[in-house]
């Protein structure tokens, strides 16, 4: 009786043991396919995001003109959003879909944009923040080129091209600071006037640039028949009423970046852009070629020769640089060779922007700690950088020469060109300090 009691209550024991194994088995599993379910998720809503940006920025800015001003959503776009987003929302200026529009960022005028593509790839960044009741909320970073005009140019084209009413209105609200008259006549004339007609204006032609910047926005996205659709995409930095939303003033959700694209993203799997990276080896090259030949070379008897020539004429002062500022081994090239010296130089190369200053009789030896980064201001048209180094210098102390001391030089150097023919067009002395 005892064995047949042992034996039930091993079968017991070994049932209670395979019972809670199959259902740890199955708590597993189900914990497996609810972590695949939602990897899924994730992947299809970011997918629609792409594919929704895709779409939405190959249009002309000017073609969201009325869906902007009234909340309608274009036919091509209800294909990635929700139905109950149509019904409710469609037709309503404050609707919860912000579209491109028009805006005036760190003085340029902003339109016509497009997504930077890396490798056929855009560069859309997508970040999921939230997931409440079956809503997915997503921060949504947006890389684009956009056409844009100086804000000073943009008046001189209006001058030209637009009728006098025009331009008296905006003369009159810049100086009472009106800015809802300005975002109106600004946003119609950089349509009609500078993006559309500028093939045909030269005036206008000239000023017209492409900067990059990076849009940001909030995205919900919710499942709607198994598919993923979008609810709502809005700026990120919200304000009150579509009418100062759409300002052109509005632009917190906007940051400039960086032209060259030279690091590898925080984060992110995606490289430095290797073209623009080799644009910047090579200019960074150019600029520090320029500098080492400029230091070696010039001295306080040579400055007094390099005043006179550039005081005369571009022709004088392009010979004197010719003459006295030879490459310091065979693999470099004349300094010369290195600068454009056309047009406007003394403008570009003032004379006192040359590294030998009152005082200095000669740098006197090799430069170090040399920097050269991008400047904010790099643009298509403008390539434009940031250059710092030390530099030891001999001194002229009254009746004693030879006092050595070490300074440190800050420029702003800009570059004409591209490729092999790329020179130094400019360079502005921003700051010189000895540092003993």
């Amino acid at each position: 009786m005892k064995k047949i009691i042992r034996v039930l209550l091993a079968l017991t024991i070994i049932s209670v043991l395979i019972s809670s194994s199959a259902c740890s088995l199955l708590s597993k599993k189900n914990a497996a396919d609810q972590k695949q379910s939602d990897v899924n998720s994730i992947r299809n809503a970011e997918q629609l995001i792409t594919n929704y940006f895709t779409k939405v920025y190959s249009k002309q800015l000017k073609d969201y003109d009325t869906f902007n001003a009234s909340g309608t959503i274009p036919d091509e776009l209800k294909e990635f959003i929700a139905q109950s987003t149509i019904d409710l929302e469609n037709g309503n200026p404050e609707i919860g879909l912000n579209f491109p529009r028009t805006l005036y960022l760190n003085g340029y005028m902003l339109g016509n944009y497009e997504l930077i593509n890396d490798d056929g790839k855009p560069e859309i960044d997508t970040t999921q923040i939230g997931m409440k009741d079956g809503i997915q909320t997503y921060y949504v970073k947006i890389n684009l080129k956009a056409k844009s005009v100086n804000l000073d140019s943009l008046i001189n084209i209006i001058a030209l091209t637009a009728d006098k009413a025009t331009v008296n209105n905006l003369s009159k609200s810049l100086a009472d600071g009106n800015f809802a008259v300005i975002s109106g006549v600004m946003e119609k004339l950089i349509k009609d006037k500078t993006f559309e007609e500028a093939a045909k204006d030269i005036n206008s032609s000239n000023a017209l640039d492409n900067i990059k910047v990076q849009f940001k926005y909030d995205v919900q996205v919710v499942n709607e028949d198994g598919t993923a659709k979008i609810s709502s995409c809005r700026e990120t930095d919200r304000v009150n009423s579509y009418l100062n939303r759409l300002s052109i003033f509005n632009y917190g959700s906007v940051d400039r970046i960086p032209f060259l694209n030279i690091e590898r993203q925080k984060n992110s799997n995606t490289f430095m852009n290797k073209v623009e990276k080799d644009t910047f080896d090579n200019e960074s090259a150019l600029i520090s070629s320029y500098f080492t030949n400029l230091c070696a070379n010039l001295n306080n008897d040579k400055m007094s020769l390099l005043t006179s020539a550039w005081n005369k004429n571009a022709l004088t002062f392009k010979d004197i640089i010719d003459k006295g500022f030879k490459a310091t081994n065979k693999n470099s090239k004349n300094l010369v060779d290195l600068m454009d010296i056309t047009g406007e130089y003394r403008t570009r190369f003032q004379i006192g922007a040359f590294p030998i200053l009152t005082n200095i009789d000669k740098i006197n030896g090799p430069l170090s700690n040399l920097s050269i980064t991008i400047h904010p201001g790099y643009s298509e048209k403008i390539k434009k950088y940031i250059v710092t180094f030390k530099a030891p210098v001999e001194k002229i102390n009254g009746m004693v020469d030879g006092y050595q001391n070490t300074c440190s030089y800050d420029y702003t150097v800009t570059l004409s060109g591209s490729g092999d023919n790329t020179k130094v067009s400019g360079m502005e002395l921003d700051s010189f300090i000895y540092d003993n």
